[in-house]
C-alpha cells in the first residue's frame, strides 16, 4: 500500500466551483482517497455554519480547518481552538470603529455585525452590540475604499496575524500563530504524516503560506499568477474539476508531470 498522504484543500476558488458546489466527479475522486487511506483537509476562512450547509452528504472530509485556523473539526466535534480574547476583540473592534472601519466578529459559530447589506453573510446572524464575552475565531473589518495597511498596523499590534483579501476592502484579523498551518500541523502531527506527503490545492494569495509547508503544490487553472508561480502544478479550474483531476493525475496514477 502507498504511504499515507494528507490532502489540504481550499474551498472558494478551488473546491467549490462558481456555484459553491462540489461536483460530482471532484467528490468521487477525494472519495477514492479516502479508500486509499488517506486524509483530507477542508482549510477555509469559512466558519462552521457556512460550510456544513453546503457540504453533499456523499463527501465526508477527514478534518475541517476553519476561520483560517481557529478551530478544527473531525467527525463533527471540535478537537481544538486557538481564538483571540474577548477583551482584545472589544478593544480592536473600537479602534476600527473609530478609524472609519466597519467591523465584524466571528465568534461560537455566528456573526455579529450591524451591516445592512447582508447578502453576502450567511447562518446565524445577530447585531454587532449583542456580542458579549466570548473568545472569537476572528474579527473582520471592512472598508469599501480600501484597507490603509500602515494605519492598520498601528491599530493592531504584531500580537495578532492580519490577512487583506477580497481586493484589499477586507481585513482578516487572528490571534498571532492562528494559521490555517498551524492547524494543519496539528493535524500531520496527529495523523503522523510528514508535509513532504502533503498534497496542497489553491487559488489565491493567501494560499501561500500552506504551499511553501507542502511537498505537493497545485494551483487552479483560475488562481492568481503569484500562486501559480510558487506551486509544482496547475490544474484545471474550479468550474472544470481542478482538484479532481489532478488527484486523478498525480495522486492516484502518481504521475509527475508539470501541467495538465
Amino acid at each position: 500500500m502507498a504511504e499515507r498522504k494528507a490532502l489540504i484543500i481550499d474551498l472558494d476558488g478551488t473546491l467549490f466551483n462558481s456555484n459553491k458546489k462540489i461536483s460530482d466527479y471532484n467528490i468521487s475522486r477525494l472519495n477514492l482517497c479516502h479508500e486509499q487511506n488517506h486524509i483530507t483537509i477542508i482549510a477555509t476562512a469559512r466558519p462552521l455554519r457556512t460550510v456544513i450547509s453546503r457540504l453533499p452528504c456523499s463527501f465526508k472530509p477527514s478534518y475541517l480547518v476553519l476561520c483560517n485556523g481557529a478551530w478544527i473539526i473531525k467527525d463533527g466535534q471540535l478537537i481544538y481552538r486557538d481564538e483571540i480574547r474577548s477583551e482584545d476583540v472589544k478593544n480592536i473592534c473600537r479602534e476600527m470603529s473609530e478609524a472609519g472601519y466597519f467591523p465584524m466578529i466571528e465568534a461560537d459559530d455566528a456573526f455579529y455585525t450591524d451591516g445592512k447589506d447582508e447578502s453576502w453573510f450567511e447562518g446565524r446572524i445577530f447585531p454587532f452590540s449583542e456580542y458579549r464575552a466570548n473568545d472569537a475565531c476572528k474579527i473582520l473589518a471592512f472598508r469599501a475604499d480600501g484597507i490603509n495597511e500602515a494605519q492598520i498596523n498601528r491599530i493592531v499590534t504584531d500580537d495578532f496575524t492580519k490577512v487583506i483579501t477580497d481586493k484589499g476592502t477586507l481585513l482578516q484579523i487572528s490571534k498571532k500563530g492562528c494559521t490555517k498551518v498551524s492547524a494543519c500541523d496539528v493535524i500531520l502531527r496527529m495523523e503522523n504524516i510528514c508535509w513532504e506527503d502533503t498534497f496542497a490545492f489553491g487559488d489565491d494569495t493567501n494560499d501561500l503560506p500552506v504551499f511553501k509547508m507542502a511537498g505537493n503544490t497545485i494551483a487552479m487553472g483560475n488562481a492568481t499568477e503569484e500562486l501559480k508561480s510558487a506551486s509544482k502544478w496547475i490544474t484545471d479550474t474550479n468550474d472544470d474539476d481542478g482538484v479532481g483531476k489532478a488527484i486523478e493525475k498525480y495522486l492516484l496514477r502518481e504521475i509527475t508531470r508539470q501541467v495538465i
